[in-house]
C-alpha cells in the first residue's frame, strides 16, 4: 500500500513539473535588435596570481594610475574598499566599515571612481557617500564623506559626471523606464531611457523587474550607457544625448525563459531548467565594453551547477558603437572584472584560491 501511494505521489509530482515546464513564457527584451553569429576574434588567456586577498570578495576592481581599488561585496567583508599598489606590491587595510552608522554602509550596491571622488551607493539606507579619491588611496580611509540621501531606491547606479548619475529603479511603476538620468543635488530624474516590451497584464511589475535584471555601466566620457542583461545574451547601448539605443544579441541569441512565481505576497521570476544565465558583471573603458558571460542553464542544485550558474568563464567584448569585437575564454570561473585604461590587462579574483589574478589581453 505504501509503495502504491509513493508511486502515485511521484506521478503527480512529474505531472506538476511537466505542467510547469509547459507554462514557461519566453520574452524578447528588445524588438529592434541586431543579431550576430560569432565574434571576429576568439582566444584563450591564462591568469597568474598577483596577491593573496583575505579582506573579502571584490565585486568590482578599479585601476587608478598604479593602484587597484577593490570594491568588496558587503556580505563577504567587514570593509567596503581596500587598495593594492602595483608599484610596491603592498596591500592596504580595508576601509569604510560595514554597518548602519552615519558614515557606514549596510549594503553597497554600486561603487566607483569619478574624477577626484571615490563613491559608493548604499541601497538599504538609500544614500550615496563620496570622499576624496587621493586621500583614500594614500591613507586607506574613507574620511569626512559627503552623504546624499536619494528620493527613490535603485538596484544599480553609475555616475556619468560629478552631478549626474544613471540608475535602475528597484521597484517599477506602470510608467517606469529601464533607467533614469538623475541630478545628484536634487535627486530628481532629468530624463529616462528605454521602454519595457509589452508583457501580459497577468505578469506583475515585480516579475518584470526580475526578468529585465541587468548590469549598468557608463562610458568614462559620460555620453553613453550600456545594459547587459542577466537572462538573455542581449546588450543595449544608449546615447544619452541623442537618446538612441543600439540593441545587439548573439552569438547564441537566447531570450528570457521564465515563469511567474509567488512567495507570500511577493511575485518574482521563476527559473526553469531552460532558463540561461547571461551577463553577470563587467567593466568598461573608453574603447570597449567587457561583460562576463555565463551561458549556463540551472538544471540541478549541485555545487558544480551552481558555480557555472553564478560565475562565468568567458568575457564578451564590444565597442561603444555596438560591434562585437572578441570573445575571451578564461582558464577559470570568475565573477569580478577590472580592465586597465589602455585595454592591455585584465584583473579578477579567484574564488577558489583567494588570489587577485591578472593576465595580458590582446
Amino acid at each position: 500500500m505504501k509503495i502504491r501511494t509513493m508511486i502515485i505521489m511521484l506521478i503527480c509530482i512529474q505531472q506538476f513539473s511537466s505542467c510547469k515546464e509547459n507554462n514557461i513564457n519566453k520574452l524578447k527584451l528588445n524588438k529592434d535588435t541586431q543579431y550576430f553569429n560569432e565574434f571576429p576574434l576568439e582566444y584563450n588567456i591564462i591568469f597568474k596570481n598577483l596577491v593573496d586577498y583575505k579582506i573579502g570578495i571584490p565585486r568590482r576592481i578599479l585601476l587608478i594610475d598604479s593602484t587597484l581599488i577593490f570594491f568588496n561585496i558587503p556580505k563577504k567583508s567587514q570593509y567596503i574598499f581596500s587598495n593594492y599598489s602595483l608599484n610596491t606590491g603592498i596591500l592596504g587595510d580595508g576601509y569604510l566599515q560595514k554597518g548602519n552608522g552615519p558614515h557606514e554602509v549596510i549594503s553597497a550596491a554600486s561603487g566607483g571612481v569619478l574624477g577626484n571622488s571615490l563613491w559608493v551607493y548604499d541601497a538599504t539606507s538609500n544614500k550615496i557617500l563620496t570622499t576624496n579619491k587621493n586621500k583614500a588611496i594614500a591613507h586607506n580611509t574613507f574620511s569626512n564623506p559627503n552623504v546624499k540621501k536619494l528620493n527613490e531606491n535603485y538596484y544599480k547606479i553609475d555616475f556619468i559626471d560629478s552631478l549626474k548619475f544613471v540608475g535602475i529603479r528597484s521597484k517599477l511603476s506602470p510608467t517606469s523606464s529601464k533607467f533614469e538620468n538623475l541630478n545628484l543635488t536634487s535627486s530628481k530624474s532629468t530624463n529616462s531611457y528605454g521602454k519595457y516590451v509589452n508583457v501580459s497584464k497577468k505578469i506583475k511589475l515585480e516579475t518584470i523587474s526580475d526578468i529585465y535584471t541587468s548590469t549598468i555601466f557608463s562610458k568614462p566620457t559620460g555620453d553613453k550607457v550600456v545594459l547587459g542583461y542577466r537572462y538573455s545574451d542581449l546588450i543595449e547601448i544608449y546615447d544619452l544625448k541623442s537618446e538612441k539605443c543600439i540593441s545587439i544579441q548573439g552569438p547564441q541569441k537566447f531570450d528570457v525563459n521564465y515563469t511567474q512565481e509567488k512567495n507570500q505576497n511577493f511575485f518574482y521570476m521563476g527559473k526553469s531548467k531552460t532558463t540561461q544565465k547571461s551577463f553577470i558583471n563587467g567593466a568598461v573603458t573608453n574603447k570597449y565594453i567587457y561583460l562576463i558571460f555565463s551561458g549556463h542553464q540551472r538544471k540541478n542544485r549541485s555545487e558544480a551547477d551552481r558555480k557555472k550558474w553564478t560565475y562565468g568563464k568567458q568575457v564578451y567584448v564590444y565597442d561603444w558603437d555596438g560591434n562585437p569585437i572578441k570573445k575571451i575564454t578564461l582558464d577559470r570561473y570568475i565573477y569580478t572584472l577590472g580592465i586597465s585604461d589602455d585595454d592591455s590587462t585584465i584583473y579578477s579574483y579567484d574564488i577558489e584560491t583567494g588570489f587577485i589574478i591578472e593576465s595580458k589581453i590582446n
